[in-house]
């Protein structure tokens, strides 16, 4: 199947482009290095793009239709279609019938699932890639990204970099989620009321906006979010004691700059500390 049996392209000698599915097709572009109308993932009739004069560029693209098959159910064929525009050319030219070819070094497929680049023993896709996969294999969300790769105009270590800045991503959220189901199970360990639950998250909304102000205040944050994170870390093998917990929270709460603190909050504080001596 070729690209002109599923969608047509009419370029424009402003160097707009439109591409537009024949009838019962829909179009989703994976990634493009060229500046795209519609977002990344969405299913869409048509879409336009721009290239400037002297420019080439390539769009992945995903085309689902019921056109050419005789029982009307719906197929998929994925696509890398180049585009250029020459210097004495008067208009873009789109291929609809001479396929995208990469460089040796920079291999690239377009798939159902999404973009497939290769550099080398490299391969990055812009899917989860399943556990029966390669080990090598490495997920760059940013088809766009892989697009500009595949014409020269990124580097390797720039897709890298993006892979490794989502493992990163994805180990943060994933340390956010556990961190937040700590502080849930101890709202209903220690049988918190809701207000004062409020109280403490509307001190700790105060706090973030006061410390998005400066720069400094936001660092006194980070240092104070990171000692707590020890602190829980350290905390979790002691849980049989409550009096282990209230240390915990005096602890903590001390760490915070002292704006934050109510007299309330520093009062329990005193609570908990003096409540430590006499169990020592």
């Amino acid at each position: 199947m070729k690209p002109f049996e599923i969608f047509s392209a009419t370029a424009l000698p402003s160097g707009v482009i439109l591409v537009q599915g024949f009838a019962s097709t829909h179009v989703t572009v994976l990634g493009s290095n060229l500046p795209v109308s519609t977002g990344s993932r969405q299913d869409v009739s048509q879409f336009s793009l721009v290239v400037t004069k002297g420019q080439k560029g390539v769009v992945a693209v995903r085309a689902t239709t019921t056109r050419h098959n005789k029982k009307g159910q719906a197929e998929s064929f994925a696509f890398l279609i180049p585009v250029r525009w020459d210097e004495g050319s008067e208009k873009p030219h789109v291929g609809l019938v001479d396929p995208f070819v990469p460089d040796p070094d920079r291999l690239g497929q377009a798939s159902y699932d999404g973009l497939e680049v290769r550099s080398g023993d490299e391969v990055f896709v812009t899917w989860n890639p399943n556990p029966t996969e390669e080990s090598n294999y490495r997920r760059v969300t940013d088809g766009n990204l892989l697009c500009r790769f595949l014409v020269g105009e990124a580097t390797l270590d720039e897709v890298r970099a993006a892979a490794d800045d989502l493992v990163a991503e994805e180990s943060a959220r994933a340390r956010l989620m556990e961190l937040e189901k700590q502080v849930e199970a101890w709202e209903k360990v220690y049988e918190l009321d809701n207000a004062r639950i409020l109280q403490l998250q509307n001190q700790v909304e105060a706090g973030k906006q006061k410390l998005a102000e400066t720069q400094r205040e936001a660092t006194n944050w980070v240092v104070a979010t990171r000692t707590a994170e020890s602190q829980v870390d350290a905390l979790n093998g002691k849980m049989n004691a409550w009096v282990d917990v209230a240390t915990y929270f005096a602890s903590f709460a001390t760490t915070l700059p002292r704006w934050m603190r109510t007299k309330a909050m520093q009062k329990r504080i005193d609570s908990y500390n003096r409540l430590k001596e006499e169990n020592n």
